[in-house]
Protein backbone atom coordinates (compact mmCIF):
# COMPACT_ATOMS: atom_id res chain seq x y z
CA UNK A 1 0.00 0.00 0.00
CA UNK A 2 1.46 3.41 -1.00
CA UNK A 3 2.23 6.00 1.65
CA UNK A 4 1.13 9.62 1.74
CA UNK A 5 4.66 10.70 0.80
CA UNK A 6 4.64 8.43 -2.23
CA UNK A 7 1.29 9.86 -3.28
CA UNK A 8 2.67 13.40 -2.94
CA UNK A 9 5.70 12.47 -5.03
CA UNK A 10 3.45 10.96 -7.70
CA UNK A 11 1.37 14.14 -7.84
CA UNK A 12 4.54 16.24 -8.07
CA UNK A 13 5.75 14.13 -11.00
CA UNK A 14 2.45 14.48 -12.88
CA UNK A 15 2.34 18.23 -12.16
CA UNK A 16 5.86 18.67 -13.53
CA UNK A 17 5.02 16.86 -16.77
CA UNK A 18 1.77 18.80 -17.19
CA UNK A 19 3.69 22.04 -16.74
CA UNK A 20 6.18 21.02 -19.41
CA UNK A 21 3.41 20.08 -21.85
CA UNK A 22 1.55 23.31 -21.15
CA UNK A 23 4.64 25.42 -21.76
CA UNK A 24 5.28 23.68 -25.07
CA UNK A 25 1.71 24.17 -26.29
CA UNK A 26 1.55 27.80 -25.16
CA UNK A 27 4.65 28.51 -27.23
CA UNK A 28 2.86 26.99 -30.24
CA UNK A 29 5.59 24.38 -30.56
CA UNK A 30 4.92 20.78 -31.48
CA UNK A 31 4.57 18.36 -28.59
CA UNK A 32 5.48 15.43 -30.84
CA UNK A 33 8.93 15.35 -29.25
CA UNK A 34 7.25 14.60 -25.92
CA UNK A 35 4.36 12.47 -27.17
CA UNK A 36 4.20 10.70 -30.51
CA UNK A 37 1.24 11.43 -32.82
CA UNK A 38 -1.68 9.05 -32.57
CA UNK A 39 -2.96 7.12 -35.56
CA UNK A 40 -6.70 6.85 -35.09
CA UNK A 41 -9.26 6.65 -37.88
CA UNK A 42 -11.51 9.48 -36.68
CA UNK A 43 -9.46 11.87 -34.51
CA UNK A 44 -12.28 14.39 -34.05
CA UNK A 45 -14.62 11.72 -32.72
CA UNK A 46 -11.85 10.57 -30.38
CA UNK A 47 -11.41 14.12 -29.09
CA UNK A 48 -15.06 14.22 -28.08
CA UNK A 49 -14.77 10.83 -26.37
CA UNK A 50 -11.58 11.82 -24.56
CA UNK A 51 -13.05 15.09 -23.32
CA UNK A 52 -15.84 13.07 -21.70
CA UNK A 53 -13.37 10.62 -20.17
CA UNK A 54 -11.16 13.40 -18.81
CA UNK A 55 -14.21 15.09 -17.26
CA UNK A 56 -15.35 11.79 -15.73
CA UNK A 57 -11.98 11.07 -14.16
CA UNK A 58 -11.72 14.63 -12.88
CA UNK A 59 -15.01 13.97 -11.09
CA UNK A 60 -13.65 10.73 -9.64
CA UNK A 61 -10.53 12.54 -8.45
CA UNK A 62 -12.75 15.04 -6.69
CA UNK A 63 -14.46 12.16 -4.90
CA UNK A 64 -11.47 10.04 -3.89
CA UNK A 65 -9.51 13.07 -2.70
CA UNK A 66 -12.28 14.28 -0.43
CA UNK A 67 -10.54 14.91 2.91
CA UNK A 68 -9.79 13.40 5.24
CA UNK A 69 -8.23 10.93 2.78
CA UNK A 70 -7.97 7.50 4.35
CA UNK A 71 -4.73 5.60 3.82
CA UNK A 72 -6.81 2.70 2.47
CA UNK A 73 -7.82 4.87 -0.52
CA UNK A 74 -4.28 5.88 -1.52
CA UNK A 75 -4.12 3.09 -4.08
CA UNK A 76 -7.38 4.29 -5.65
CA UNK A 77 -5.99 7.83 -5.70
CA UNK A 78 -2.94 6.54 -7.59
CA UNK A 79 -5.12 4.73 -10.12
CA UNK A 80 -7.40 7.69 -10.77
CA UNK A 81 -4.46 10.07 -11.19
CA UNK A 82 -2.88 7.70 -13.70
CA UNK A 83 -6.13 7.31 -15.66
CA UNK A 84 -6.70 11.08 -15.69
CA UNK A 85 -3.16 11.74 -16.91
CA UNK A 86 -3.30 8.90 -19.46
CA UNK A 87 -6.30 10.39 -21.25
CA UNK A 88 -4.76 13.85 -21.28
CA UNK A 89 -1.63 12.43 -22.92
CA UNK A 90 -3.79 10.60 -25.46
CA UNK A 91 -5.57 13.87 -26.26
CA UNK A 92 -2.22 15.54 -26.94
CA UNK A 93 -1.19 12.63 -29.17
CA UNK A 94 -4.35 13.12 -31.23
CA UNK A 95 -3.63 16.83 -31.48
CA UNK A 96 -0.17 15.92 -32.82
CA UNK A 97 -1.86 13.67 -35.38
CA UNK A 98 -4.00 16.59 -36.54
CA UNK A 99 -0.96 18.86 -36.74
CA UNK A 100 0.69 16.33 -39.04
CA UNK A 101 -2.38 16.35 -41.30
CA UNK A 102 -2.09 19.96 -42.45
CA UNK A 103 -3.59 19.17 -45.85
CA UNK A 104 -6.84 18.10 -44.21
CA UNK A 105 -7.27 20.66 -41.43
CA UNK A 106 -7.15 24.45 -41.49
CA UNK A 107 -4.66 26.37 -39.36
CA UNK A 108 -7.63 28.13 -37.77
CA UNK A 109 -9.03 24.79 -36.62
CA UNK A 110 -5.70 23.39 -35.41
CA UNK A 111 -4.84 26.57 -33.52
CA UNK A 112 -8.21 26.61 -31.78
CA UNK A 113 -7.92 22.97 -30.73
CA UNK A 114 -4.34 23.62 -29.57
CA UNK A 115 -5.59 26.46 -27.41
CA UNK A 116 -8.36 24.24 -26.02
CA UNK A 117 -5.88 21.48 -25.25
CA UNK A 118 -3.52 23.91 -23.51
CA UNK A 119 -6.47 25.10 -21.42
CA UNK A 120 -7.29 21.53 -20.40
CA UNK A 121 -3.67 20.94 -19.37
CA UNK A 122 -3.67 24.18 -17.39
CA UNK A 123 -6.88 23.24 -15.59
CA UNK A 124 -5.56 19.71 -14.95
CA UNK A 125 -2.38 21.16 -13.44
CA UNK A 126 -4.44 23.39 -11.16
CA UNK A 127 -6.62 20.48 -10.06
CA UNK A 128 -3.70 18.12 -9.40
CA UNK A 129 -1.85 20.80 -7.44
CA UNK A 130 -4.90 21.38 -5.24
CA UNK A 131 -5.34 17.65 -4.70
CA UNK A 132 -1.79 17.41 -3.44
CA UNK A 133 -2.54 20.00 -0.76
CA UNK A 134 -5.33 17.80 0.61
CA UNK A 135 -3.13 14.86 1.54
CA UNK A 136 -2.81 14.59 5.34
CA UNK A 137 -5.56 17.21 5.75
CA UNK A 138 -7.69 16.20 8.73
CA UNK A 139 -10.11 19.05 9.41
CA UNK A 140 -12.57 19.19 6.53
CA UNK A 141 -14.90 21.80 7.95
CA UNK A 142 -12.24 24.44 8.56
CA UNK A 143 -10.07 23.81 5.50
CA UNK A 144 -11.14 25.92 2.51
CA UNK A 145 -8.81 23.88 0.27
CA UNK A 146 -11.76 21.51 -0.13
CA UNK A 147 -13.56 24.18 -2.15
CA UNK A 148 -10.51 24.59 -4.40
CA UNK A 149 -10.75 20.89 -5.20
CA UNK A 150 -14.33 21.26 -6.43
CA UNK A 151 -13.48 24.46 -8.31
CA UNK A 152 -10.68 22.59 -10.06
CA UNK A 153 -13.04 19.83 -11.15
CA UNK A 154 -15.48 22.41 -12.51
CA UNK A 155 -12.77 24.16 -14.53
CA UNK A 156 -11.72 20.86 -16.12
CA UNK A 157 -15.35 20.20 -17.09
CA UNK A 158 -15.63 23.62 -18.72
CA UNK A 159 -12.42 23.26 -20.75
CA UNK A 160 -13.39 19.77 -21.89
CA UNK A 161 -16.77 21.03 -23.05
CA UNK A 162 -15.03 23.73 -25.11
CA UNK A 163 -12.80 21.33 -27.03
CA UNK A 164 -15.65 18.87 -27.55
CA UNK A 165 -17.82 21.64 -28.99
CA UNK A 166 -15.09 22.88 -31.33
CA UNK A 167 -14.29 19.36 -32.53
CA UNK A 168 -17.96 18.95 -33.45
CA UNK A 169 -18.54 22.33 -35.15
CA UNK A 170 -15.25 22.11 -37.05
CA UNK A 171 -13.43 24.88 -38.87
CA UNK A 172 -16.65 26.34 -40.30
CA UNK A 173 -18.22 26.72 -36.88
CA UNK A 174 -15.07 28.28 -35.45
CA UNK A 175 -14.94 30.74 -38.35
CA UNK A 176 -18.55 31.72 -37.65
CA UNK A 177 -17.55 32.52 -34.08
CA UNK A 178 -14.65 34.67 -35.29
CA UNK A 179 -17.00 36.55 -37.62
CA UNK A 180 -19.30 37.27 -34.70
CA UNK A 181 -16.42 38.75 -32.72
CA UNK A 182 -15.29 40.87 -35.66
CA UNK A 183 -18.84 42.07 -36.21
CA UNK A 184 -18.94 43.30 -32.63
CA UNK A 185 -15.65 45.18 -33.04
CA UNK A 186 -16.81 46.81 -36.28
CA UNK A 187 -20.00 47.86 -34.49
CA UNK A 188 -17.89 49.61 -31.84
CA UNK A 189 -15.95 51.47 -34.53
CA UNK A 190 -19.19 52.40 -36.30
CA UNK A 191 -20.71 53.79 -33.11
CA UNK A 192 -17.55 55.78 -32.42
CA UNK A 193 -17.66 57.41 -35.85
CA UNK A 194 -21.39 58.15 -35.58
CA UNK A 195 -20.89 59.79 -32.19
CA UNK A 196 -18.02 61.91 -33.47
CA UNK A 197 -20.05 63.08 -36.49
CA UNK A 198 -22.67 64.52 -34.11
CA UNK A 199 -20.05 66.96 -32.81
CA UNK A 200 -16.83 66.81 -34.85
CA UNK A 201 -13.81 68.10 -32.98
CA UNK A 202 -10.07 68.23 -33.44
CA UNK A 203 -7.82 66.17 -31.22
CA UNK A 204 -9.87 65.69 -28.06
CA UNK A 205 -12.05 62.85 -29.35
CA UNK A 206 -12.14 61.24 -25.90
CA UNK A 207 -13.21 64.50 -24.20
CA UNK A 208 -10.13 64.31 -22.00
CA UNK A 209 -10.53 67.97 -21.06
CA UNK A 210 -13.85 67.14 -19.43
CA UNK A 211 -12.24 64.21 -17.66
CA UNK A 212 -9.41 66.36 -16.34
CA UNK A 213 -11.89 68.84 -14.83
CA UNK A 214 -12.40 66.29 -12.07
CA UNK A 215 -8.82 66.88 -10.98
CA UNK A 216 -8.84 70.66 -10.66
CA UNK A 217 -7.33 70.31 -7.21
CA UNK A 218 -4.09 69.17 -8.81
CA UNK A 219 -3.78 72.21 -11.09
CA UNK A 220 -1.91 74.28 -8.54
CA UNK A 221 0.80 71.62 -8.45
CA UNK A 222 1.65 72.15 -12.11
CA UNK A 223 4.28 74.83 -12.69
CA UNK A 224 4.87 76.38 -16.10
CA UNK A 225 7.63 78.76 -17.14
CA UNK A 226 5.84 80.49 -19.99
CA UNK A 227 3.23 82.42 -17.98
CA UNK A 228 0.25 80.78 -19.59
CA UNK A 229 1.53 80.52 -23.16
CA UNK A 230 0.72 76.78 -23.23
CA UNK A 231 -2.88 77.46 -22.23
CA UNK A 232 -3.25 79.95 -25.05
CA UNK A 233 -1.90 77.37 -27.48
CA UNK A 234 -4.41 74.84 -26.15
CA UNK A 235 -7.24 77.31 -26.72
CA UNK A 236 -6.13 77.71 -30.32
CA UNK A 237 -6.36 73.91 -30.81
CA UNK A 238 -9.86 73.86 -29.36
CA UNK A 239 -10.94 76.62 -31.75
CA UNK A 240 -9.53 74.85 -34.80
CA UNK A 241 -12.21 73.72 -37.23
CA UNK A 242 -12.41 70.17 -38.54
CA UNK A 243 -11.78 70.17 -42.31
CA UNK A 244 -15.06 69.95 -44.17
CA UNK A 245 -13.65 67.25 -46.44
CA UNK A 246 -12.98 65.03 -43.41
CA UNK A 247 -16.52 65.47 -42.13
CA UNK A 248 -18.00 64.67 -45.54
CA UNK A 249 -15.83 61.58 -45.88
CA UNK A 250 -16.92 60.43 -42.45
CA UNK A 251 -20.56 60.99 -43.38
CA UNK A 252 -20.05 58.98 -46.57
CA UNK A 253 -18.43 56.06 -44.79
CA UNK A 254 -20.52 55.91 -41.65
CA UNK A 255 -23.41 54.05 -43.36
CA UNK A 256 -20.93 51.93 -45.32
CA UNK A 257 -19.26 50.75 -42.12
CA UNK A 258 -22.70 49.83 -40.80
CA UNK A 259 -23.13 47.74 -43.94
CA UNK A 260 -19.78 46.07 -43.26
CA UNK A 261 -21.03 45.18 -39.79
CA UNK A 262 -24.17 43.72 -41.36
CA UNK A 263 -22.06 41.76 -43.85
CA UNK A 264 -19.98 40.14 -41.11
CA UNK A 265 -23.17 39.28 -39.23
CA UNK A 266 -24.72 37.57 -42.24
CA UNK A 267 -21.72 35.84 -43.79
CA UNK A 268 -22.16 32.78 -41.60
CA UNK A 269 -25.16 31.81 -43.73
CA UNK A 270 -22.78 31.36 -46.66
CA UNK A 271 -20.22 29.24 -44.82
CA UNK A 272 -20.92 25.59 -45.68
CA UNK A 273 -20.53 22.70 -43.26
CA UNK A 274 -16.98 21.76 -42.38
CA UNK A 275 -15.02 19.65 -44.83
CA UNK A 276 -11.56 18.31 -44.22
CA UNK A 277 -9.93 18.69 -47.62
CA UNK A 278 -6.92 20.71 -48.69
CA UNK A 279 -8.96 23.10 -50.85
CA UNK A 280 -11.67 23.74 -48.28
CA UNK A 281 -9.24 24.19 -45.38
CA UNK A 282 -7.04 26.57 -47.38
CA UNK A 283 -10.03 28.77 -48.21
CA UNK A 284 -11.24 28.75 -44.61
CA UNK A 285 -7.84 30.09 -43.55
CA UNK A 286 -7.93 32.73 -46.30
CA UNK A 287 -11.45 33.71 -45.26
CA UNK A 288 -10.30 34.11 -41.65
CA UNK A 289 -7.28 36.22 -42.66
CA UNK A 290 -9.43 38.48 -44.83
CA UNK A 291 -12.13 39.06 -42.22
CA UNK A 292 -9.43 40.04 -39.71
CA UNK A 293 -8.11 42.53 -42.28
CA UNK A 294 -11.62 43.94 -42.69
CA UNK A 295 -11.72 44.65 -38.97
CA UNK A 296 -8.22 46.17 -39.10
CA UNK A 297 -9.01 48.51 -41.99
CA UNK A 298 -12.29 49.64 -40.45
CA UNK A 299 -10.30 50.66 -37.37
CA UNK A 300 -7.72 52.43 -39.54
CA UNK A 301 -10.44 54.26 -41.44
CA UNK A 302 -12.20 55.49 -38.31
CA UNK A 303 -8.92 56.47 -36.64
CA UNK A 304 -7.82 58.42 -39.73
CA UNK A 305 -11.06 60.42 -39.62
CA UNK A 306 -11.71 60.86 -35.90
CA UNK A 307 -8.20 61.20 -34.48
CA UNK A 308 -5.77 62.01 -37.29
CA UNK A 309 -7.96 64.12 -39.58
CA UNK A 310 -5.97 62.52 -42.39
CA UNK A 311 -8.08 62.30 -45.53
CA UNK A 312 -5.36 60.60 -47.57
CA UNK A 313 -4.89 57.78 -45.05
CA UNK A 314 -8.66 57.46 -44.68
CA UNK A 315 -8.97 56.93 -48.43
CA UNK A 316 -6.15 54.37 -48.40
CA UNK A 317 -7.83 52.46 -45.57
CA UNK A 318 -11.21 52.49 -47.33
CA UNK A 319 -9.63 51.24 -50.57
CA UNK A 320 -7.93 48.39 -48.71
CA UNK A 321 -11.19 47.61 -46.92
CA UNK A 322 -13.11 47.33 -50.18
CA UNK A 323 -10.38 45.14 -51.67
CA UNK A 324 -10.56 42.70 -48.75
CA UNK A 325 -14.35 42.53 -48.96
CA UNK A 326 -14.20 41.74 -52.68
CA UNK A 327 -11.71 38.97 -51.99
CA UNK A 328 -13.98 37.53 -49.29
CA UNK A 329 -16.78 37.41 -51.87
CA UNK A 330 -14.58 35.36 -54.19
CA UNK A 331 -13.64 32.96 -51.39
CA UNK A 332 -17.30 32.51 -50.43
CA UNK A 333 -18.14 31.65 -54.04
CA UNK A 334 -15.39 29.02 -54.10
CA UNK A 335 -16.52 27.53 -50.79
CA UNK A 336 -20.05 27.21 -52.17
CA UNK A 337 -19.01 25.96 -55.62
CA UNK A 338 -20.53 29.10 -57.17
CA UNK A 339 -24.02 28.07 -56.06
CA UNK A 340 -26.04 31.15 -56.99
CA UNK A 341 -28.72 30.49 -54.37
CA UNK A 342 -26.15 30.74 -51.58
CA UNK A 343 -24.23 33.78 -52.82
CA UNK A 344 -26.87 35.84 -54.63
CA UNK A 345 -27.54 37.99 -51.56
CA UNK A 346 -23.90 39.15 -51.64
CA UNK A 347 -24.51 40.96 -54.91
CA UNK A 348 -27.44 42.84 -53.39
CA UNK A 349 -25.23 43.87 -50.48
CA UNK A 350 -22.48 44.95 -52.88
CA UNK A 351 -24.85 47.27 -54.76
CA UNK A 352 -25.83 49.04 -51.53
CA UNK A 353 -22.19 49.29 -50.46
CA UNK A 354 -21.14 50.79 -53.81
CA UNK A 355 -23.81 53.50 -53.82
Amino acid sequence: MPTSEELKEHIASISSTLQQLQSTLNNLNSTSGLLQPANVKDPLLEISKLSSLISAHATKLGLVFKPPIAATTYNTCFQELDSFFKYIKFLISILNQLKNSTESYSNLFINELSYNTASIIESAFYLVEELGKLIDTEDVLKDDKTDERLIGVGIVWEKCENISKNAKIGSSGILRGKLKSSSSLVLDASEELKEWLLDPMVGDAFNLDDFSDNFDGDDDKIQTSNNGDEDESGDEDEDEDVPEAIIKYGETWSPKIQLVKLLLSLLDRSIPASKYTKKFSKNIDLFHEKQLKVNEYVDDLVASIVYDMDLENAKKASDKLTKEINQIFEIVKILNNNDEKKVKWLESWKIKYSN
